[in-house]
């Protein structure tokens, strides 16, 4: 079965309940690894090396709860960032629009911006990761809705995104407000 390894917040548990239930009936597994659970783990990087690897994407969860979660949150997000650049795993940044956190994530592929009490994000979201499913040969089979590339002269990324560009006011790899 193919896999998506969810990086994220373990205190953002509604953002982590939402993904759950996209996850839920499709043929593609998260996977997670919370250090905190895991006392057995002295050095988790191997784990997680080998994990991310087998990923066919990293979905990066920023929740309300990124900057009040423990400082290791935010380095295991670049860590985990980092691995799947390296493979070149795709890299999708989700949101909850109401909550922006101006939390930046590097080599970000795609980001959305979501409402968890929409139901199209839902169904929205289940597309995408039914897209990673073993039949798909590609490692991004999701069509392009829109690059966007950041006007900031030190950050210069560019990025998908999966929705109406006056939806998206910053970039989610360095965080400055944009005007597209």
């Amino acid at each position: 079965m193919a896999q998506i390894f969810i990086s994220h917040s373990r205190h953002d548990l509604k953002l982590r309940q939402w993904f759950d239930e996209v996850f839920a009936g499709v043929a593609v597994r998260a996977v997670r690894f919370e250090f905190e659970f895991d006392a057995q783990a002295k050095n988790p990087i191997p784990s997680i090396v080998q994990m991310v690897q087998q990923s066919t994407a990293l979905f990066v969860l920023l929740g309300a709860n990124i900057f009040s979660a423990t400082r290791h949150t935010s380095n295991w997000i670049a860590a985990e960032t980092g691995v799947a650049k390296a493979f070149n795993i795709p890299i999708w940044v989700f949101e909850d629009i109401r909550n922006p956190t101006d939390f930046p994530v590097p080599f970000v592929d795609h980001y959305v911006r979501l409402r968890l009490d929409i139901p199209e994000y839902h169904n929205a979201v289940r597309g995408w990761v039914s897209c990673y499913q073993p039949i798909i040969r590609s490692r991004d089979p999701i069509p392009d809705s829109g690059l966007l590339l950041c006007s900031n002269p030190g950050c210069r990324s560019a990025f998908q995104i999966h929705q109406p560009k006056d939806e998206i006011d910053r970039c989610p790899v360095c965080v400055t407000k944009q005007a597209w």
